[in-house]
């Protein structure tokens, strides 16, 4: 009696315990059929695989070579300061391999929504209407298609955002400062999401009744010290990438300054909002570039949820969180399919659970219609939908990546790649490097385009890829300028021959010149 009446008790938990549980195995499913089928690549796949390889077994920390180019010393933190990947090295050792990412973050995103629901649950009072919130979360397409995109630190985003969010709310002081350490260490730039829903929550403190003043409460001296943590750690990690050597040829591409040229800005990415306000023109002119898509992406962010997130002045304080991808013109920024959405979903969700949290609302209702929309939307554009596919392949509206729909090629490329031999130096394509990135010495044919002065550099680079090289695997039914190139100088290098040939699938192995 006593166990029927605790799971009767706790049903809302167990239920939503279920998805999470469900959607975790059909990610971690579905997300290996695409890695397997050759749609995974080596940005970003492929770098975090190797760099968790080379920290665990090569004894190179955070070390991975596709941008040896532009960083010489191939540390990832000379990109991005994400301390939070070493959680995941445990794990990592216990099964080294690319799958296992996939399932961590496939994880990972599904238990957000475990604090997301003991959030909802303290500002609404309700398990309803938390266990509405949570279930929308897990079926919003800015979820989903994150969860599509292979394996970026980012993935920790909603589940640290929201259970530091839940410290503050709740009070727990003992357990908040680690929490909003932790979050910062994600990336530098999650600074900005923390500071915006730390000042979203001194709006909405304002009509909490408590006896006193906002002045004298703990949590504004709270909030004051989040906002000088967040600067100080921002400042400290900033200050941490740039003591690495970067190329200066090409310094662009480290500051990706290309993803902002429809605006004509090239700063820092944090200015944006401050840009946009003061050359409001560029900016118009900025939001009109590929309209489409960008009043789609809003569409999805917050139509399955009845548009709630917006009626609740929460949001205010983070508006500024969307301008760097609507004022973009790069289109992984402002569409469904990328990991750049989970930087707005905790403001999204946490003003949600706001705005049914409100005495004039009638919850039940709401959520009841708010599910109902999350599950005819994700129907849809889920990235394991049928339709979303058959829809991209009409009109390109979701950043999802083009499927291998040839099972024999995709056959093909893995027989080869079972002639590999593990400790052998290879050089490689982006769709292929993330099967071989279990190694220190695997190496990655570039994908950009570059100025003439670039493209000269490039190609030496290129040249010293193939010297340093055993095998060179290259599969000729994905060719791009840069792979051409890399096949022109096998053809014509007296050290390579072909040692494995499988259709338009192609093995280079150098030549062992005997004395």
């Amino acid at each position: 009696m006593h166990l029927k009446e605790t799971l009767i008790n706790r049903k809302y938990i167990i239920t939503l315990s279920l998805f999470i549980l469900i959607y975790t195995l059909t990610f971690s499913y579905f997300t290996y059929l695409k890695h397997h089928n050759l749609s995974s690549y080596g940005w970003d796949l492929g770098v975090f695989n190797q760099l968790f390889y080379s920290s665990t077994y090569g004894e190179k920390p955070l070390y991975y070579t596709p941008d040896l180019y532009m960083n010489p010393q191939g540390n990832y933190f000379a990109i991005h300061f994400s301390p939070i990947l070493f959680t995941l090295f445990p794990l990592y050792a216990f099964h080294p391999d690319a799958v296992t990412l996939l399932i961590a973050k496939c994880f990972v995103l599904a238990f957000a929504a475990l604090p997301l629901f003991y959030l909802t649950r303290e500002i609404t009072g309700s398990e309803k209407a938390a266990l509405a919130v949570s279930l929308s979360y897990l079926l919003h397409p800015g979820v989903q298609g994150a969860n599509w995109f292979d394996f970026q630190p980012q993935v920790f985003i909603p589940l640290l955002a929201f259970s530091t969010y839940l410290m503050l709310v709740k009070a727990r002081w003992r357990l908040y400062l680690p929490f909003l350490l932790l979050t910062l260490s994600i990336q530098e730039h999650v600074f900005s999401i923390m500071m915006s829903i730390t000042l979203g929550y001194l709006l909405v403190a304002q009509r909490r009744e408590r006896p006193q003043s906002m002045k004298k409460r703990t949590e504004m001296k709270a909030v004051m010290a989040t906002l000088i943590v967040c600067v100080i750690f921002f400042g400290a990690s900033r200050g941490f990438i740039e003591s690495f050597p970067i190329e200066q040829e090409f310094s662009d591409v480290y500051r990706a300054s290309g993803v902002f040229s429809v605006i004509g800005f090239e700063g820092d990415t944090l200015q944006i909002p401050l840009y946009v306000v003061s050359h409001l023109f560029e900016s118009l002119r900025a939001f009109a570039h590929d309209f489409h898509l960008k009043l789609l992406y809003m569409v999805l962010m917050f139509a399955p949820l009845l548009l709630l997130p917006l009626k609740d002045r929460f949001i205010i304080a983070n508006l500024a969180l969307f301008l760097p991808f609507l004022a973009s013109n790069y289109n992984a920024y402002y569409m469904v399919g990328s990991h750049y959405s989970l930087y707005l979903l905790p403001s999204i969700f946490i003003s949600l659970a706001y705005s049914l949290g409100k005495h004039d609302v009638d919850t039940y209702r709401l959520a009841r219609k708010m599910l109902v929309a999350s599950a005819l939307t994700i129907l849809v554009v889920s990235p394991i939908s049928p339709v979303s596919a058959r829809l991209n392949s009409c009109c390109y509206l979701l950043w999802y990546p083009k499927p291998n729909n040839n099972p024999v090629d995709v056959a093909r490329v893995h027989d080869v790649l079972k002639l590999v031999s593990r400790d052998a130096s290879i050089l490689t394509q982006n769709h292929i490097f993330p099967h071989v990135s279990c190694s220190v010495d695997a190496y990655l044919i570039p994908v950009k385009s570059y100025n003439s002065e670039q493209t000269e550099i490039i190609e030496r680079y290129v040249d010293s890829l193939i010297g340093r090289s055993d095998i060179v695997l290259l599969d000729l039914t994905s060719i791009d300028s840069w792979t051409r190139y890399t096949l022109e100088r096998l053809t014509a290098s007296p050290d390579f021959a072909v040692n494995a040939i499988s259709h338009e699938t192609i093995m280079y192995s150098r030549i062992t010149h005997e004395e």
